[in-house]
């Protein structure tokens, strides 16, 4: 096979890895089956990839929440600490005693 693409004049190449070199469905379902199997849970393959992909969607916006969290608190102490401004002592707990702080 014969091309004319000179690769020469890249200096990176990127690959859609999941779905096109890796079939990474076929290695969750047996994980997935395995642990749900224990459980007496099983489901067809479409089900047991939309509930993960439910799950992964809200763990990740669960961490994304976290990481925003932990830096407005970081820069709200670094501005406000010790100033006495009105609204400081609410957020003056760190992300994880949020719940446990007066409402804003």
């Amino acid at each position: 096979m014969t091309t004319d693409i000179d690769y020469g004049a890249f200096d990176a190449l990127t690959f859609d890895c999941y779905g096109t070199l890796i079939d990474w469905e076929t290695g969750l379902l047996a994980g997935l089956r395995t642990v749900l199997a224990a459980h007496g849970v099983d489901g067809t393959d479409d089900e047991l990839l939309e509930a993960y992909a439910g799950a992964e969607a809200t763990l990740e916006n669960v961490r994304i929440s976290r990481v925003l969290a932990t830096r407005f608190h970081a820069k709200w102490t670094a501005r406000f600490a010790g100033n006495g401004h009105p609204v400081s002592r609410r957020v003056m707990a760190t992300p994880s005693d949020r719940s446990s702080a007066a409402p804003m």
